[in-house]
């Protein structure tokens, strides 16, 4: 095999990524490389198996607490002894009664606002997210000597959660679904107190952010910062085991649950009970939802009132009793039979059409018990994309864009004369199961360039020069599912490999130039971009033998 990647000219093996950019491991000079755009953050399956999100921290200055902070009656000084090892915690002392510390941000929908605390002469800390007049408040009380939760209160509570750092340092952190416009950090002098006119705590590095928990901090100056799977980030999906990544291409999808997380704030409920942030969920934090059914119920939100919806949510059992649950679909309760639901996290989905003002949820009934995360529901959709987490309205994901700018001024150009093999490894799942595989040039110049490697339908079809067909395939196309994929020329004479079986191949114009200058769609029509799942593509200027091309392409 070491042999067959020795004859290659370009090899893409998704590994390295960075920022707009997937690397190629030949040729060496980099112009195998391609460029890569998604305007949208996106989520991913890593290394670990954990869904992988962009993570946030939307506080400026979140650790310069002199900057764009603001006090009342207090002071705040820096340079103390930190959680981490630094001196870069801060003691916040009050002169008075109330003595606070704030940030104004403007933020609605589900965030989790968190702060590292340790106790000084005091041993409360309180932190609230608020509106200017204080009606859609979520606020807690933090015990820093017992690491013990105190009282919360407010209309956009959700949550609050004291973790113990070590050190006496803890980092507390409160949930909220409201609109707020204030982040505040006061020392109390007792659970619900703060009316005391002296007293000291220690404070550390601040964060806001969409999520249900507090993730990993990230620091800030003067403006927000997103990290994890950021816009134009390449997506190395781990879905099918830590040993071997696909590059993920999807096409545009919209999440239009608003609250994908939080079931807590569905509107519309029967005989069920709900606990947030019960269980580790697929994502590898603590944010799955308990849902306990006291009788035959189900829970639901926002109706929709499109034609076609694909609809998914992560699932597992919390006991051993009976988990008769399904998809609710306005009224029609547990449809697409049951959920296999086990003690495992797994994805069930369901594709249907539904009327307008359907409403769509989890259905039940008496005593099943289990823990969801990730409700999805994507119009016009027939099979359901990789996750997109909603906090309060619906999100779009873009599609994912790859190509190869220095192939498009460089392109690499098999004469028609030349003996060549393109190889393939990977999955499609655009509705029509229609994507392209490596794309040509352009008419331009008074030479048309346009060539073009897909898969349509059931057939496979390499086209030249002036879209001159040189060979035609036929296997079927199950979506989803990986597939290695060969076509080679030697002489006049196209044959085509699918998982280590030859394909009778249709013979066309096959001595015709073709010329390659990109992966995953067409140089000329960007309407047939590739969705699914890029293992590997290689490039050969030599023709391979029949056995070379069976033992590449054999599962």
């Amino acid at each position: 095999m070491s042999n067959i990647y020795d004859k290659s000219s370009l090899v893409l093996i998704p590994s390295g990524t960075k920022t707009g950019k997937v690397f190629s491991q030949k040729p060496v000079s980099g112009d195998g490389d391609f460029t890569f755009t998604r305007s949208s953050a996106a989520t991913r399956v890593n290394a670990d198996g954990n869904i992988e999100k962009e993570t946030e921290n939307k506080i400026l200055q979140s650790n310069s607490f002199d900057t764009t902070w603001t006090n009342s009656n207090s002071t705040e000084t820096s340079g103390q002894s930190g959680y981490d090892g630094t001196n870069d915690a801060w003691l916040l002392s009050k002169s008075a009664a109330f003595g606070l510390v704030q940030q104004s941000i403007s933020a609605s929908g589900v965030h989790t606002y968190s702060i590292y605390a340790k106790a000084g002469t005091l041993d409360w800390v309180y932190i609230v997210a608020r509106d200017s007049v204080g009606v859609n408040d979520a606020e807690s009380y933090f015990d820093l000597s017992s690491g013990s939760l105190g009282s919360n209160d407010g209309d956009a509570f959700i949550d609050s959660n004291i973790e113990d750092i070590g050190g006496g340092w803890y980092r507390c952190s409160v949930v909220t679904e409201g609109g707020f416009n204030q982040l505040r950090i006061a020392p109390a002098d007792a659970n619900g107190d703060l009316s005391g006119t002296s007293g000291n705590i220690y404070i550390q590095d601040a964060q806001l952010e969409q999520s249900l928990v507090a993730r990993t901090y990230i620091d800030t100056t003067t403006a927000a910062v997103y990290a994890g799977i950021t816009d134009n980030l390449p997506r190395l999906d781990y879905s099918g085991g830590a040993s071997c990544p696909s590059l993920l291409l999807e096409p545009q999808r919209t999440n239009i649950e608003t609250l994908s997380e939080y079931i807590g704030g569905w509107s519309l409920n029967s005989n069920i009970t709900r606990t947030s942030n019960y269980i580790v969920s697929p994502e590898g934090t603590q944010n799955a939802t308990r849902l306990q059914f006291t009788a035959n119920g189900y829970v639901a939100n926002t109706p929709q009132s499109l034609a076609t919806y694909t609809i998914s949510c992560y699932a597992k059992r919390n006991d051993n009793g009976t988990q008769n649950v399904g998809f609710f679909t306005n009224g029609s309760g547990v449809v697409n039979s049951a959920w296999a639901v086990t003690s495992e996290w797994k994805r069930f989905s369901y594709t249907f059409p539904a009327l307008n003002g359907s409403f769509m949820g989890i259905a039940g009934v008496s005593g099943a018990d289990i823990s969801v995360y990730g409700f999805q529901i994507e119009g016009l959709a027939t099979y359901p994309s990789s996750y997109i987490p909603t906090y309060g309205s619906s999100v779009s994901r873009a599609v994912d864009f790859s190509s190869n700018n220095d192939l498009v001024d460089t392109p690499i150009a098999i004469g028609a004369n030349d003996d060549f093999a393109l190889y393939y490894e990977g999955s499609f799942d655009k509705d029509g199961t229609n994507g392209m595989i490596m794309g040509g040039g352009s008419a331009g110049g008074g030479v048309d360039h346009r060539g073009y490697w897909w898969v349509l339908g059931s057939t496979i079809r390499l086209s030249g020069h002036a879209e001159a067909i040189i060979g035609t395939a036929t296997f079927s196309v199950v979506k989803n599912t990986n597939y290695k994929i060969l076509v080679k020329r030697n002489g006049s004479v196209i044959d085509t490999f699918v998982n280590g079986t030859k394909l009778s191949t249709t013979q066309g114009a096959t001595n015709t130039a073709f010329t390659f200058r990109s992966l995953g769609w067409s140089y000329n029509n960007s309407a047939y971009k590739i969705s699914g799942n890029i293992k590997q593509a290689m490039i050969f200027l030599t023709a391979l033998t029949d056995q070379e091309a069976i033992d590449l392409t054999t599962i």
